[in-house]
């Protein structure tokens, strides 16, 4: 039996609309499960549900809260699909991404399966892959809308986002390193999609390390994933890090930033917290 892929798109405010065109060219594909699930959407859309439903057959989901990986977690308790693949409003999906995926998950069941992204905007990939994403290391170079987790899996070892982490919170970076850290402790395999499975605008001036690098909620999050890799290699990123910090901010208060996030952990707050 083929297995069913939930397709998730986490959404705010009136980019919800983004969102269902997104998922509409898929609405007829079969095994797909969509779903938009819209933090502070506007009110008119929350009377829309049904029509959405049956018109685009995308399942809306309204949430309350604010956060980032709140709205992961409603994903994943909300999905029926084998799969689900998580997923932000500014990605772009090609029916060949999809069917590059079908192939790996029919290969390699109830695994993690870890794709590939190319560039939106520009020519090219969303970031190096000649180096390697396996182990504890290897997993802080992948991004959430790489990541597809086995639905039934992840919930028997009760693996979830830690809500006090990602946009919309204090750390506002580093949510699926730490989910996927906790995927490797549980004993969940994985497997790596050496093609491209997705799109996504590359922004290569934003993405320039000067930006991040001096950002002090930024670096909090760097300690923070630190400390989660743990052991020798957590205090040698640690130390990388610090060094990084203060190359380029040619301040101490970036190494400040980065042990506060290292001794000073997030307390992880309740999935079902609103």
């Amino acid at each position: 039996m083929k297995p069913t892929i939930t397709l998730a798109v986490s959404t705010i405010g009136d980019k919800i609309d983004t969102a269902l065109e997104l998922l509409e060219p898929f609405r007829d594909e079969e095994g797909l499960e969509l779903i938009v699930l819209a933090q502070k959407s506007p009110n008119r859309l929350k009377t829309q549900i049904d029509t959405i439903k049956s018109e685009k057959n995308i399942r809306l989901i309204p949430l309350d809260s604010v956060g980032l990986s709140k709205s992961r977690n409603a994903a994943i308790k909300a999905a029926t699909g084998d799969y689900i693949w998580i997923l932000d409003d500014d990605v772009s999906i090609e029916k060949h991404h999809i069917q590059i995926i079908k192939d790996a998950l029919h290969d390699k069941p109830d695994h993690i399966h870890i794709g590939q992204i190319e560039c939106s905007d520009c020519k090219g990939f969303y970031k190096d892959y000649s180096r390697s994403r396996k182990g504890r290391l290897g997993l802080l170079r992948i991004s959430s809308i790489e990541i597809l987790a086995p639905t039934r899996k992840i919930r028997e070892y009760g693996v979830v986002f830690n809500e006090s982490i990602g946009l919309g919170t204090s750390l506002p970076s580093g949510e699926e390193n730490v989910f996927l850290l906790d995927c490797l402790n549980a004993g969940i395999p994985f497997n790596f999609i050496n093609k491209t499975i997705i799109g996504h605008p590359c922004n290569i001036e934003e993405r320039q390390p000067r930006h991040a690098w001096k950002n002090p909620a930024q670096l909090q999050s760097k300690g923070n994933i630190a400390r989660h890799v743990g052991g020798f290699s957590g205090l040698a990123l640690l130390a990388l890090w610090g060094s990084r910090a203060l190359i380029y901010t040619k301040s101490i208060k970036a190494i400040y930033s980065i042990l506060k996030g290292y001794t000073s952990p997030p307390s992880r707050v309740s999935q079902d917290s609103p």
